[in-house]
């Protein structure tokens, strides 16, 4: 049976799903859980020649999952991570499939915890780098982070906000210094998907990007930009996220997209 998340797979690995991945991902699973963050596609934008990624998280499997990210990729690290994770914290591994990869306690806004970041600002995620084991956190704001934003990207910043970007803000962090800008669209609550890919239109452009919303589109799904990162090294990445089909409200309409 092929299912919805094999043929996105095959979009962004047309030469085949890196191993260390493949095996990672439960298809049927995904594909339960797609318009729910289950699995995110992540292309870069830019014209580097930075490979495609996954991010994964945990949801419905959290056990085989936390066992297939340590075999994957051991780090020791790892261990006092998710020991001392709130049992219902939500993680998360982002990979192009080689012995590098970041994993994330996420949305950490939503659970208790003792990790510490500059005083007055919100955690959104730890992250571990590996195989370095390197700590980093996001946090997240509710209006757009111009105080902490690296000055190469502020230009970038005011142009999402002159083109209607709306949601949520993050800001990276390595060795206490943002690094990134992260723009998280909450299309699928705003209901403005088409707003938010006009936007990122603007950004730039990655065939296996389009060729993904297309395919969606052909299963009576919507793509759009659940997130888009703006790197200090000037790097743009965006994380594709699915809804229902046609599930925009007309203007002035009220509740979720999702239906």
């Amino acid at each position: 049976m092929t299912h919805l998340v094999d043929q996105l797979l095959a979009i962004a690995w047309p030469q085949g799903v890196p191993q260390r991945l493949d095996e990672l991902i439960d298809r049927p699973l995904c594909d339960d859980l797609l318009e729910d963050f289950k699995m995110g596609l992540v292309f870069p934008l830019d014209d580097s020649d930075r490979p495609v990624r996954l991010a994964l998280s945990c949801q419905g499997e959290r056990d085989r999952w936390r066992q297939g990210v340590m075999a994957r990729w051991p780090s020791p690290r790892l261990t006092g991570l998710f020991d001392s994770a709130p049992s219902d914290t939500r993680l998360m591994v982002d990979s192009d499939g080689s012995d590098q990869a970041v994993v994330y306690l996420d949305d950490l806004q939503r659970v208790d915890h003792d990790l510490q970041v500059p005083a007055g600002l919100e955690l959104l995620a730890w992250t571990v780098a590996l195989p370095a084991g390197t700590d980093g956190f996001l946090t997240r704001h509710r209006e757009p982070p111009h105080p902490w934003v690296p000055t190469s990207l502020a230009p970038r910043l005011k142009g999402l906000l002159d083109d209607g970007a709306e949601g949520i803000w993050a800001i990276r962090w390595h060795h206490d210094a943002p690094v990134a800008a992260l723009w998280i669209s909450e299309s699928r609550w705003r209901c403005n998907p088409t707003l938010s890919r006009r936007i990122v239109a603007g950004l730039g452009t990655h065939p296996s990007y389009d060729a993904a919303q297309q395919c969606l589109a052909d299963h009576g799904r919507e793509g759009y930009p659940d997130a888009v990162e703006l790197r200090r090294d000037g790097g743009i990445e965006v994380t594709l996220g699915v809804l229902e089909a046609g599930a925009e409200v007309k203007p002035g309409g009220e509740g979720p997209c999702r239906r």
